[in-house]
C-alpha cells in the first residue's frame, strides 16, 4: 500500500508509480549481504514505469538514495507512501518520510524528503532535484525518534503530514504534530498565530494529543483529522479542523462559460 501512483498526462490510467523499497541487511557494497541481518535495515526511493502499449510491462529506476543523494549516513526506514503534486516549472514534486508504527526507539533522527522529478514517466532518463529551502539536498530534518504516523497529502499547495516523538522516558509518552508545509519550499503552510495567513511567523506544525492519523479534505476545503486520545464519550480530540491558509483554486482561471435554457 506505500506507493503512490500517478496518472502523468492525464488520460485517465496510470503512467507512474514511486514508491520506498526496504531490505532488512545493507548492501553488500557496504560490507553487507543475505547472510547479515539488519534491523532496522535500508530504504530507497523507487520508480517505475507503466508500458501503456502492455500495462503489465514495467521499466524499475532508483529514485532517490538517502546516502548517495541525501547526504545521509544510513538509509532510514520508510514505511508510509509517497505523494506528489506538479511544479510550475512542470516538474513533479515527490514527498515521503520516514518513520514505522513498528518501532518508536531508535534513537535516529527522522526525515521528511521534498524533490522534483524532472522527467516523471521516464525512467531511465530523469534528473532528480532537491525542493529550494527544504534542507540541504531536500532532506528536511524532524526531531530524534519522530516519524510519520500516515501517509503526507498535498492539498491547496501544502504538504500535510503527522509525525509522533517519543519522550526519552517511553512511559512518559510523547508528542504528536501535524505539520503544514509549503509544496514548493516547506515554508509554514498553516496559519497557526491566527493572523489570516502563513507567514514566516508561523509554526511548521501544530501540536496533537497522542498520534494523529493521515489527513482528508472536506468538501468544503476544511482539512480534518484524528487523533488517538479521543475521550470515550468522543466529545473530545476525534475530530481536529484545519482552515486552509492557501487557495486551493489559486492558478486556475475560465476559459470557457456556456448557458443553457
Amino acid at each position: 500500500s506505500a506507493l503512490a501512483a500517478v496518472d502523468v498526462d492525464s488520460d485517465g490510467d496510470i503512467d507512474t508509480l514511486y514508491f520506498p523499497m526496504t531490505t532488512s541487511y545493507k548492501p553488500p557494497s557496504e560490507g553487507g549481504g543475505l547472510s547479515s541481518v539488519i534491523d532496522p535495515g535500508s530504504s530507497w526511493m523507487y520508480k517505475a514505469c507503466v508500458d501503456t502499449s502492455d500495462p503489465g510491462t514495467f521499466t524499475w529506476a532508483e529514485f532517490y538514495d538517502p546516502i548517495d543523494d541525501g547526504g545521509l549516513l544510513k538509509r532510514p526506514e520508510v514505511y508510509y507512501a509517497a505523494t506528489t503534486a506538479w511544479h510550475t516549472d512542470g516538474q513533479l514534486g515527490v514527498y515521503w518520510g520516514t518513520g514505522t508504527p513498528y518501532d518508536r526507539d531508535t534513537n535516529s533522527r527522522g526525515y521528511f524528503f521534498s524533490v522534483k522529478d524532472s522527467a516523471p514517466m521516464n525512467c531511465e532518463s530523469f534528473t532528480v532535484t532537491p525542493i529550494s529551502d527544504c534542507g540541504t539536498n531536500g532532506v528536511y530534518k524532524l526531531g530524534v525518534d519522530e516519524g510519520l504516523t500516515a501517509d503526507p497529502v498535498v492539498y491547496a499547495g501544502v504538504v500535510y503530514f503527522p509525525t509522533y516523538q517519543p519522550k526519552t522516558d517511553r512511559c512518559d509518552g510523547g508528542t504528536g504534530r501535524m505539520y503544514g508545509l509549503r509544496y514548493d519550499d516547506c515554508s509554514p503552510g498553516m496559519d497557526t498565530d491566527g493572523s489570516g495567513a502563513a507567514d514566516t511567523t508561523d509554526d511548521a506544525y501544530t501540536e496533537v494529543t497522542g498520534y494523529a492519523s493521515s489527513i482528508t479534505v472536506s468538501d468544503a476545503g476544511t482539512i480534518l483529522y484524528g487523533s488517538s486520545s479521543v475521550t470515550a464519550d468522543g466529545s473530545d480530540n476525534s475530530v481536529n479542523a484545519i482552515t486552509s491558509a492557501t487557495n486551493p483554486f489559486l492558478g486556475t482561471s475560465m476559459i470557457a462559460w456556456m448557458e443553457v435554457f
